[in-house]
């Protein structure tokens, strides 16, 4: 149990290096690294209480750390509990399927950070990035 945790709290850690940025660098590393890594940090449902609590802790202390009220993140931290218990429930099918789960979180997390950065770059809407859970959770923060 305490390697996966070390090794989620440390990507975490990682990311209150952003400074005022903080809180969105920590909810695309909570995002992104539940989805890469899922197998292995989301093996068991006391495993995965453990990432869900400690990524609300993390958040307060990027909130913190960003200068931000810590009641702003409260939301955030709904939708990547969420977003972990899907993937823990997910870890429970056969092994056969992590590869394409893991491809598909990825999509969905990173590919829509990646097509909302372009479209607004490009200053064009763009619609399918509305379906990412971490562009929909970075949009709540404003």
């Amino acid at each position: 149990m305490a390697v996966p945790l070390l090794l989620w709290m440390f990507l975490q850690l990682l990311a209150l290096l952003a400074g005022r940025f903080a809180v969105h660098a920590t909810l695309i590393i909570q995002f992104a690294a539940g989805g890469m890594f899922f197998a292995y940090l989301l093996r068991d449902f006391r495993r995965a209480g453990s990432m869900i609590l400690t990524a609300g802790v993390m958040l307060a202390l990027a909130a913190h750390q960003s200068g931000v009220a810590v009641s702003t993140c409260i939301l955030p931290w709904i939708v990547i509990a969420i977003w972990l218990t899907l993937l823990a429930l997910a870890a429970k099918i056969p092994r056969s399927f992590h590869a394409t789960i893991v491809a598909l979180a990825n999509l969905l997390t990173l590919g829509g950070l990646v097509l909302w950065y372009v479209a607004m770059d490009f200053g064009k809407q763009a619609a399918i990035a509305q379906f990412s859970p971490l562009v929909l959770t970075l949009q709540m923060l404003g």
